[in-house]
């Protein structure tokens, strides 16, 4: 079940904190709660992904993107992520979940976001995310020049490598 309590109470403390730049970092505390362990009482996999969302609801809400979502009556989508696990969170651990804005293309915003306890790296992802309206997604220049943010568009080497990678599976249907 999606978590929305706690997606209601970081999108509330988001409110509370300083206002961001769209490419500054957030750090977002977080515990992980019995409902987030798998069979093998870790932090499931699938449930990084999901506590990954809020870090990145809550640069949004800082920075003012959701502000401007909400009045064009837009929505967030994800393009694609990818994930690296390299050690294991156990049940009431707490832990540092960052967010950043690393690039942007003329469609996409990438994300670079990593979870750390103890000073130590646990996991690293990277995430294609964008904006969408009725017809499909809105242009990253739009969106910035809308929130008076600079437009930057540029892949760092390795996620221009991620995306071209990404760009050479095989697909049945057309992509977004």
């Amino acid at each position: 079940m999606y978590p929305y309590l706690r997606l209601a109470s970081t999108l509330f403390a988001a409110r509370c904190k300083p206002r961001l730049d769209m490419w500054d970092t957030t750090d977002l505390k977080l515990r992980v709660w019995p409902t987030d362990l798998d069979p093998y009482l870790e932090l499931n996999n699938g449930r990084y992904l999901t506590l990954m969302e809020m870090g990145r609801w809550e640069l949004a809400e800082r920075c003012g993107l959701i502000r401007h979502v909400k009045r064009h009556k837009w929505g967030f989508v994800v393009g694609g992520a990818s994930i690296r696990y390299r050690r294991r969170l156990t049940a009431f651990q707490r832990f540092t979940l960052t967010t950043r804005l690393v690039a942007m293309d003329e469609r996409w915003f990438y994300f670079d976001q990593r979870v750390y306890r103890n000073e130590q790296q646990y996991t690293g992802a990277l995430f294609r995310g964008g904006v969408l309206d009725k017809s499909g997604l809105v242009g990253t220049q739009q969106v910035c020049e809308l929130m008076g943010a600079e437009w930057r568009p540029g892949l760092p080497d390795w996620v221009k490598s991620w995306t071209e990678s990404d760009d050479m599976r095989a697909w049945d249907h057309p992509q977004i």
